[in-house]
């Protein structure tokens, strides 16, 4: 007769499923805690309990044992080890006997009993979330960008004036001054430039200086128009070093220009900015959502041109500065960049090139600049045309005498005739309708255009023509879904390491390679069997959350903090 010393508990409630998407890191008495507190019938008089023989027949009523989904038995003849198991099924035997057949829950049965090792980890939850801590891609549906927070656009490098306010700065490359003054070459920010420079802020003004320049004779001198953004020109306040106010016509504003003083530095601006705390609205408990790919700070020049900064890659991603250099010149040139970014204290090759601003065309009245540049020789030509007729007709008067006397004591009387005379007066008259006709041909002649007449740029026409910032997100719809896979399945590790199977408040997922191992038997008194650590094995490849209060499985609302 088989002796009857056997110890089996019968439980109900019990959350743990056999397919091991849960279990507990319960040491062997918390698990006897647990199932001894949801008892609904225990036996001290029981048989050898068999683990693989999945079956046990109960002195319990049919009845009662339908109340329990779990099962927990101890043999005193194995070292009194507990085993813990899964209810399969229950069947009535006869009144006041059941049999009930379970399947061992190898978690539970050997938490205690083997060691956790260095292994490739897939997934977990961390222990560090710092931002910025945690990188590592996660191949997730993202949906589409949207701009992220209240002001998520602003200028970088310039004044944020609003949209379509910014002022424009009109600009004359030119060797001749509307006040005469004449000029060789100037500094621009660092680069000589032949000629000087003039700056308008409004367009009359420059009209009207063309025109000065022009009526002076001097059109030829014009080298270069342009438009720039009034800040890049130095030209938003006034006065200021670099420019120095003349005027054509006293009292009229209209007939300002502004000259260029020479400076050997270029443009420098700098604008601050933070890395927002939520994504499109929502507040994230996992800070990898506040990292690339999920928000990122974008640089664009609104003309095909953009690139994209990762706030965790700044020395100071909660006040990082982003730098602007310009100088002045046709076209413009401004580079935008961000500083102290991935250890580069100007990170030019992270930067982006400001859009072209428009290489403006001028004209001056070519007949009026013809004739006043050639005016004195008009003169000059036109007597000395009228003297040498006059000259001509003379000689030709004299010759003809002495001719008539040659030709008459020669016997050539006649040789000379009146059509020669007017081949005479032919000649020179041509010489006065020529330059007549230059006149005439000059007079008639459309406005000459100089320059480059695509003078079109549509962002600078809409005063926009800058570098804007624009922080971008997820939306808040995907950013709830990703908080939501990260709470319960951890980030993205990859790396060969002890796994976290601790270190959260409620619970922790870890989940291995395929071909790895999460540990090895410890115990020296119980080793685990190949075949149940097999088991534990691919619990751990497939994936495998891990509570440390069997109260709260499957309570993913609780604020899973990291354990200090």
């Amino acid at each position: 007769m088989p002796i009857r010393t056997g110890k089996c508990i019968l439980a109900r409630n019990i959350k743990l499923d056999r397919d091991y998407k849960n279990i507990l890191n319960y040491t062997e008495t918390q698990m006897v805690n647990l199932v001894t507190a949801n008892a609904v019938a225990t036996r001290n008089n029981c048989s050898f309990t068999r683990p693989d023989s999945n079956e046990i027949i109960l002195d319990v009523p049919y009845g009662t044992a339908l109340q329990s989904n779990y099962l927990a038995f101890q043999n005193p003849d194995y070292s009194n080890k507990w085993f813990f198991a899964f209810i399969e099924d229950i069947s009535y035997q006869s009144n006041g006997t059941t049999k009930v057949v379970f399947s061992i829950d190898e978690c539970a049965t050997w938490f205690d009993y083997w060691h956790v090792e260095p292994c490739f980890v897939v997934r977990e939850h961390t222990n560090n979330d710092t931002i910025g801590n945690n990188l590592l891609p996660e191949n997730l549906e993202l949906g589409e960008y949207v701009a992220n927070g209240n002001n998520p656009k602003s200028a970088v490098g310039f004044n944020d004036y609003g949209f379509g306010q910014r002022p424009k700065a009109y600009l004359l490359q030119t060797s001749y001054y509307p006040d005469g003054t004449q000029m060789l070459g100037v500094n621009v920010d660092g680069i000589p430039m032949a000629g000087g420079l003039l700056a308008f802020p409004r367009w009359q003004q420059m009209v009207n200086t063309i025109q000065k320049i022009s009526s002076d004779g001097h059109l030829e001198d014009i080298h270069g128009a342009f438009i720039l953004d009034q800040q890049l020109a130095r030209l938003d306040t006034f006065p200021n070093q670099y420019w120095t106010l003349g005027q054509i016509t006293s009292g009229n504003e209209d007939t300002n220009f502004y000259k260029w003083n020479g400076t050997t530095s270029p443009f420098f601006f700098r604008s601050v900015f933070a890395r927002p705390a939520t994504i499109d609205g929502y507040t994230p408990k996992n800070n990898k959502l506040l990292t690339a790919p999920f928000q990122y700070f974008l640089l664009t020049n609104n003309s095909g041109s953009a690139v994209s900064l990762n706030y965790e890659y700044f020395n100071n991603p909660a006040s990082f500065v982003i730098e602007a250099k310009g100088t002045i010149c046709v076209g413009g040139s401004t580079i935008v960049y961000p500083e102290n970014y991935k250890h580069v204290e100007k990170n030019y090759t992270e930067g982006i090139v400001q859009g072209k601003y428009p290489t403006l065309s001028w004209s001056g009245d070519a007949y009026t600049n013809w004739l006043t540049q050639n005016s004195v020789n008009i003169g000059l030509g036109v007597v000395g045309d009228v003297i040498g007729l006059a000259t001509g007709m003379q000689n030709t008067a004299q010759s003809n005498e002495i001719g008539a006397v040659k030709a008459a004591s020669a016997g050539m009387a006649g040789h000379f005739t009146p059509e020669s005379q007017a081949g005479n007066l032919i000649n020179f008259g041509m010489s006065i309708a020529g330059t007549v006709a230059n006149i005439y041909q000059h007079s008639i002649c459309p406005q000459t255009v100089r320059g480059n007449t695509n003078c079109g740029d549509v962002m600078t026409a809409d005063c926009e023509n800058t570098v804007f910032a624009i922080k971008m997100s997820i939306t808040s719809q995907f950013a709830h879904i990703i908080d939501d896979y990260f709470s319960r399945k951890g980030y993205a590790t990859n790396r060969i390491k002890v796994p976290n199977q601790t270190g959260r408040t409620y619970w922790n997922y870890v989940q291995i390679a395929a071909e790895d191992d999460i540990g090895y038997s410890s115990n020296a008194n119980i080793s685990v069997p190949a075949k149940s650590m097999e088991i534990i094995n691919n619990v751990y490849r497939k994936g495998v959350t891990i509570w440390h209060n069997h109260a709260n499985i499957g309570d993913y609302s609780l604020n899973n903090t990291i354990v200090s």
